[in-house]
């Protein structure tokens, strides 16, 4: 009985050692898995924030240049009105023409001032938006690396207490054994003693016997002899 349960014993360490290394296998790769799609996530990302500031960047650049040019065209469009409107209508009408002059580039340079600000703003969220995902980016990959390393080490720990467990209860086990084993031979050992001591028990039943017998013998044979 003590063997089969030893053996029972062992069968079920031997389990458990499996059941632990199955999580661990399992546990392992999908903790892989998870930092392996933090990594794509953030690559991913990463690339598609550069595309979009550098599309800003380049939307920004050509509106400044674009704006830049309209504005140069405008106010050389307003000067050389001027000079037509001031050649036809003599020297009576040029302080006039000329105030119109300015009024007019002022609100071409106005304008200009305006989408300038436009542009820069524009660059400004452009760039914002970038360091705020670069930010998520990098958050969300520590959160991922670290998730990684604290459920490795769980892992580990884990898997180091099975085995710890498997070769404890291995050594009860073998203690157990140990100790059945020796109860076992004790009692055939003392089985064998008390066989020996009845064998001797009866051999010297029996030598008494005879000795018996054999004086009863004697004795009446004396009682004979002496009547005749």
């Amino acid at each position: 009985l003590a063997k089969k349960e030893i053996g029972i014993g062992r069968g079920t360490l031997r389990e458990n050692l499996r059941a632990a290394e199955t999580t661990y296998d399992i546990g392992g790769r999908s903790l892989k898995e998870g930092l392996r799609s933090a990594k794509t996530s953030y690559d991913i990302g990463g690339r598609s924030l550069k595309e979009s500031l550098r599309s800003a960047t380049e939307d920004v650049s050509l509106g400044r240049e674009a704006l830049s040019s309209r504005t140069g065209k405008s106010i050389t469009d307003i000067r050389a009105a001027s000079g037509g409107q001031r050649s036809r209508s003599g020297l009576a009408y040029s302080g006039t023409i000329a105030g119109k002059e300015r009024a007019a580039e002022r609100g071409v340079w106005g304008d200009y001032g305006t989408q300038q600000k436009e542009l820069a703003s524009a660059m400004t969220s452009a760039r914002s938006a970038f360091d705020l995902g670069t930010e998520n980016l990098e958050n969300i990959m520590t959160s991922a690396q670290s998730t990684f390393d604290l459920g490795g080490e769980r892992l580990e720990n884990m898997m180091t207490g099975a085995q710890s467990a498997f070769d404890l209860g291995g050594q009860r086990l073998d203690i157990a054994g140990t100790r059945a084993k020796n109860l076992y031979d004790r009692g055939i050992s003392g089985l064998e003693l008390q066989m020996k001591q009845a064998d001797l028990t009866q051999d010297i039943g029996q030598s008494q016997f005879w000795e018996g017998v054999e004086s009863d013998f004697y004795t009446t044979a004396g009682d004979i002899w002496d009547r005749t």
